[in-house]
C-alpha cells in the first residue's frame, strides 16, 4: 500500500522562493524509514504557494517522521517563513 500526502503551504509575502529552497525534494531511494520520495512544487502564477507531495508506506510512518523532525527543530525555519499550511490530505492507492 502507498500513501500519498499532499500539503499546500502559503509562504509569507515574497518568501516563497526562500521557502521552496529550504524544503528539499527526496529521491525514491533514500534513508527515511517508510518514505518513497518527496516532491516540491511552486505555483507558477503565485510563487508564495508551495505544494509538497510525499509518498509513504503508512500514515503512521509519516507522523513519526514529522514528530521526530519537529522535536529536532527541523521545522522551525519552515514555520518562520510560512503564513499558513492550507491543506493536508492523505490519499491511498486503490490497487
Amino acid at each position: 500500500m502507498t500513501i500519498m500526502l499532499k500539503v499546500q503551504i502559503t509562504a509569507k509575502l515574497g518568501r516563497g522562493q526562500e521557502l521552496a529552497q529550504l524544503i528539499q525534494p527526496v529521491p525514491i531511494d533514500n534513508e527515511i524509514d517508510g518514505c518513497s520520495g518527496i516532491d516540491v512544487y511552486v505555483n507558477t502564477s503565485s510563487p508564495d504557494i508551495i505544494v509538497i507531495i510525499e509518498y509513504w508506506d503508512s500514515i503512521q510512518r509519516h507522523k513519526t517522521f514529522l514528530s521526530n523532525l519537529q522535536a529536532a527543530g527541523g521545522l522551525d525555519k519552515m514555520l518562520e517563513l510560512s503564513e499558513a499550511v492550507n491543506r493536508t490530505y492523505f490519499f491511498e492507492t486503490t490497487q
